[in-house]
Formats: C-alpha cells, structure tokens, sequence
C-alpha cells in the first residue's frame, strides 16, 4: 500500500507556509506513476506559490515493487535494521536519495547488486587510478543496461578529475561473474532480511 501524510511546511527561501502529501511508502505495482516520481526525483518535493523555489524534504521512504518481489528502505536516520522480516523478498536499505534510484535500477534490471558493487570498484580503480583506500561508493553509480559501443553493457556513470565519464562493462562478463558469485551473495544476504550490500561488502570483500 502507498502511503502519503499530509504536512505543513515552510520555504526555506521566503518562509512562506506550505501544505504537502508527504508520502511515506509507495507500492509501484498498485501505483505505478509513483514509481516514474521516485526515479525522477519530484516525489516529496513542493513549490512554493510564493517565490517559486523548489524543495526535496527529506524523509525516509519504502519502496515497493511487488512484481519484482523486492523492498527499498530509504532511512534518513540511519537506522540499519527494519523490524520486519519479509519471506522471499529481497530487502535492501539505503541512506541517501541517489543510492535509493540506484538500487531500484539494479533490481528493476533483475541484475544482483552484490555483484554490480564489485564491479562497480573494478569500474571505478580503473578508470580513476585512485589507490583502493580513497574509494567512495557515491563516485560511481549505475545507470541502466545498454549499447556501449554497439556491445551489450552495463552502463555507469563515474567521476573524476576530468569530469564525469560514461563507463560501459560488458553483460557477458557480468553474466559470468554472478553466476560464481551467486552462492556465496545467498549466504551473506539471504532474502527475507534487510541488507546494507555497500557496508557489508567492505567487511567481505
């Protein structure tokens, strides 16, 4: 079920008071426009009618998709572990906005996140040259699969000293890679329990 609680609201621009639906959970398989806001960013923003400014109020959110048969916890407080077990459904926690557009891309794409944060590092050492130890995950972002030069990719977009760079990693490769990483990711994250794949992958790498 989608959920949205109205909320008053001030401008931070102008101070002028503002009213929003500010939704707290959205089921993208009963509500699917839903799913287009939270990926282009305009879910839980307002406008001000007075100076025109546009806001993100930054909450914590649940994304649903159960035709997928996942969950997205997006926790503004950090908070690491969901009460609630789900039996069968991948169920993954993120901190940030970006991370939470991320995330629904990778499982959207019915491709395993364990493995593209792997990838994701080999992507970004070698296109940055950075030593291991300055690492960030938020340099580096999947974006979708798709034609890099004319080959079946996994595409992501990296920065770097030189700008933002468009990387292509072939899904053949990929495709291999998960298939030896697929029981070893079962047994670190199983479904039905809330996952932080980032962080863990740093602990079992």
């Amino acid at each position: 079920m989608s959920l949205a609680i109205p909320q008053a609201f001030k401008c931070p621009v102008c101070s002028t008071p503002l009213s929003v639906s500010l939704w707290q959970s959205v089921n993208v398989t009963v509500d699917p426009d839903l799913k287009i806001r939270v990926l282009d960013g305009s879910i839980n923003c307002v406008k001000c009618a007075n100076c025109g400014r546009t806001t993100r109020i930054e909450n914590n959110l649940l994304y649903h998709d159960m035709d997928k048969g996942f969950m997205v916890s997006l926790r503004r407080d950090r908070v690491r572990n969901e009460a609630f077990p789900l039996k069968g459904l991948t169920l993954r926690i993120v901190f940030d906005y970006d991370s939470l557009v991320e995330k629904i891309r990778i499982l959207d794409a019915d491709l395993s996140d364990f493995t593209i944060e792997v990838i994701k590092y080999y992507c970004w050492e070698k296109t940055t040259g950075k030593k291991p130890s300055e690492f960030r995950w938020d340099e580096i972002r999947f974006v979708c699969r798709g034609k890099v030069n004319n080959v079946d990719s996994l595409v992501f977009g990296c920065k770097t000293s030189d700008g933002p760079q468009t990387i292509g990693f072939p899904y053949s490769k990929y495709a291999s890679s998960a298939s030896e990483m697929c029981s070893e990711s079962s047994k670190l994250f199983p479904k039905g329990k809330w996952h932080v794949i980032d962080d863990s992958l740093r602990q079992h790498r």
